[in-house]
């Protein structure tokens, strides 16, 4: 009888010496035999501080939600749009497709589950859903609540950012805004005067 052959994903203890070495030097992450994979799950996250809460503060631009209160407001004019767009973990297109309230008075929050559709940009390409918790302290709550089930079903473009919290896992932050030609624009823009600034 033969011995066996070595499954394609099993690697020899050369390879095994190699790939930690790599993983301790550069901090690689594998997913099996596919390469590398970005996601929360397996990514160094950092502290939800006051800098970043500016920049993924789970709130909903009006004209996202159908509001648009503010005709002249353009991603342009956004002083945080940019510095959003090169920091998050990932930036696409995402799809609204459930919505839950909890809780009563101050504690009130609406739950949104946003399905990840086309990536537009970012390091992280998304394997699950997200859920963006909207609390009653919340700028756009009084949105999410007089819209409430009629948000499922909209399309967004999600600023996503992943952080650690107080159990040691990880806690999804986002920040939706319409999803238009203009603002995917203007996503792009920001990529590309990242790239410049290197």
């Amino acid at each position: 009888m033969t011995p066996s052959q070595p499954l394609p994903c099993s690697p020899s203890p050369h390879r095994v010496r190699l790939l930690r070495a790599l993983l301790a030097a550069g901090g690689l992450i594998l997913a099996g035999c596919g390469g590398t994979a970005y996601s929360a799950r397996n990514r160094p996250t950092t502290a939800y501080t006051e800098r970043t809460a500016a920049l993924f503060d789970d709130t909903i631009d009006p004209a996202a939600a159908g509001l648009d209160v503010n005709s002249s407001s353009t991603p342009q004019s956004d002083k945080l749009f940019r510095e959003r767009t090169q920091l998050a973990d990932g930036v696409f297109r995402v799809k609204a497709e459930t919505i839950s309230q909890a809780g009563e008075g101050a504690s009130e929050s609406y739950r949104i589950t946003l399905k990840p559709r086309d990536t537009l940009g970012g390091k992280w390409k998304p394997t699950e859903d997200i859920s963006m918790v909207v609390t009653r302290t919340n700028p756009s709550f009084g949105i999410v609540k007089h819209l409430d089930a009629r948000l499922v079903g909209k399309t967004f473009i999600a600023f996503v950012q992943a952080f650690s919290n107080e159990d040691g896992g990880y806690v999804y932050h986002a920040h939706l805004a319409a999803d238009t030609k203009e603002v995917a624009a203007a996503v792009a823009d920001a990529y590309a005067l990242g790239d410049l600034g290197k």
